[in-house]
């Protein structure tokens, strides 16, 4: 019978257990070190770009719809409403509910139908940061002269920077956005004055004309602050850009805060805008609007004729406005589609209409100055 030599069964000695629990100890610091490092730079990077996207967002949103203020204001509409130091208000035709709309800039099918049309006498509000307190509108606008019933498509906007009473910090400051009298929105936290005390949020170019020589633009003296659309200097008319001055932080404290600071400038190009008088008289036009229900194609058969301004007298007309509104209603609204000249007689059939509803339709001529002509309109139809 063949044997084996017993195995030794030692287990490790006290100072070989003792060495390997030295060198992995050594290694797990290492290790730990390493990934504490790698977690620390992640932090920094996230809030570095917390304290970006946070001025990102305020940036696009600020330029994009400053921009455009003035964009089809009506007769008399002001386009600075107030210019601040904390806020700024202007009137623009900057979204509509209506697919069609030829006038808005942006089509959004959600937009409350309050906020796509001018802020009413009746809806008076008082201009969040203006200091003195100021309201706005003194009276209601109208696209058409003389009517009452087509109220100006331009809302009224306004931006202003507030204190955040949330906010553990009493230097925290967040940027706000109103629509006519809507609640005001929250665009962005975490705001803070500009480092150099002396510079507020809202600074203001103007165009400044001598009595000889060029024209040249220049910074708005702190004496005319505010400009207001009510002052009889007409001052608001000369404004011609807007400077946004501010910081942004990641809402954190200490090592851990992170600040982005922006100064930039947006151009008021509708600002003081000369409108086009070489299409002479608004738009001469007569007849009718016939309006009647289609069985056949399941909408609402519109004909309409075109204006005598279109192909002889002025022959100014470029286009032709539509509006709907439900028979009940009182005001027509936005427009609810353009159609441009070029025939003797004009036809659309309006298939986007609800079962077991009533409209009314109107139609106006619209030069290139742009004028509107007086309206045609029709009686209501019913819709099966």
């Amino acid at each position: 019978m063949r044997t084996y030599p017993m195995r030794d069964r030692r287990g490790m000695t006290l100072p070989e257990m003792m060495m390997a629990l030295t060198v992995f100890s050594i290694a797990m610091g290492g290790a730990m070190a390493f990934l504490s490092s790698q977690q620390k730079a992640f932090q920094k990077g996230s809030d570095a770009l917390a304290a970006t996207q946070n001025l990102s967002f305020a940036l696009t949103t600020l330029a994009q719809e400053i921009r455009t203020a003035g964009a089809n204001v009506a007769p008399g509409q002001p386009t600075v409403v107030y210019a601040g130091n904390n806020s700024f208000s202007f009137n623009t035709d900057i979204v509509t509910n209506v697919a069609n709309d030829p006038y808005a800039t942006f089509y959004d099918p959600d937009a409350p139908s309050g906020s796509v049309t001018s802020l009413r006498l009746a809806n008076q509000i008082t201009i969040p940061g203006s200091s003195p307190a100021r309201t706005y509108p003194l009276q209601d606008y109208f696209m058409l002269a003389g009517s009452t019933s087509i109220p100006s498509n331009a809302e009224t906007i306004t931006f202003w920077f507030e204190l955040d009473t949330e906010s553990a910090r009493t230097d925290d400051y967040r940027l706000m956005r109103k629509v006519n009298n809507a609640a005001g929105q929250l665009l962005s936290r975490n705001v803070l004055l500009p480092a150099d005390t002396s510079v507020r949020f809202f600074s203001y170019r103007r165009l400044f004309t001598p009595t000889a020589g060029r024209q040249t633009i220049l910074a708005v003296p702190a004496a005319w602050m505010p400009v207001s659309f009510a002052s009889a200097s007409g001052r608001s008319d000369s404004l011609r850009a807007v400077t946004i001055n501010y910081r942004v932080t990641n809402g954190l404290s200490g090592s851990a805060e992170r600040i982005n600071a922006v100064t930039f400038t947006v151009g008021l190009p509708n600002v003081g805008l000369t409108r086009l008088q070489q299409c002479g008289d608004s738009p001469a036009y007569s007849g009718s609007l016939s309006a009647s229900w289609n069985a056949t194609d399941h909408g609402v058969a519109l004909s309409f004729p075109a204006s005598v301004d279109e192909a002889s007298g002025e022959r100014d007309v470029v286009r032709y406005v539509v509006w709907r509104k439900l028979s009940s209603a009182t005001e027509w609204g936005e427009p609810y589609l353009s159609i441009p000249t070029g025939s003797t007689t004009y036809t659309y059939l309006d298939q986007a209409v609800d079962p077991s509803t009533s409209y009314s339709y109107a139609v106006a001529a619209q030069d290139c100055t742009p004028r509107l002509s007086s309206l045609l309109t029709s009686g209501s139809v019913s819709v099966p």
